[in-house]
């Protein structure tokens, strides 16, 4: 092996490694959703969404505005929403996950909200 193919060897490995390193330690991700109803009606809405999706409610504080569900995937990943009133019968749903494949969930959560308006 020449001086070159070893350099790049390690830096091929050395950059597998930061990948991986990455994936691993970064936090839980959330992303941001407007819906056209009151906050109370759009958490109804978002744990019909998830339950429909196979999640299970751990916990849900309509004063609070927030909830906390289970996926049904292998590893029981946690999915939080809260909802924050946004103007005029308008809510921002923050949605913060640290599931595997959380574009593909929040994708398809996305889509049950419509589902369920």
């Amino acid at each position: 092996m020449t001086d070159l193919e070893t350099w790049l060897l390690f830096a091929l490995v050395a950059l597998a490694a930061t990948g991986a390193v990455y994936v691993l330690t970064r936090g839980p991700s959330t992303t941001e959703v407007l819906v056209l109803v009151d906050p109370d009606v759009a958490l109804l809405v978002s744990a019909a969404a998830l339950r429909r999706l196979g999640a299970r409610i751990t916990r849900y504080d309509s004063d609070e505005h927030t909830l906390e569900a289970r996926t049904a995937a292998q590893g029981e990943r946690v999915v939080r929403v809260r909802a924050r009133p946004d103007g005029e019968q308008i809510t921002r749903l923050l949605i913060e996950s640290d599931a595997r494949g959380r574009r593909r969930l929040i994708r398809r959560f996305r889509g049950e909200l419509t589902r369920g308006a």
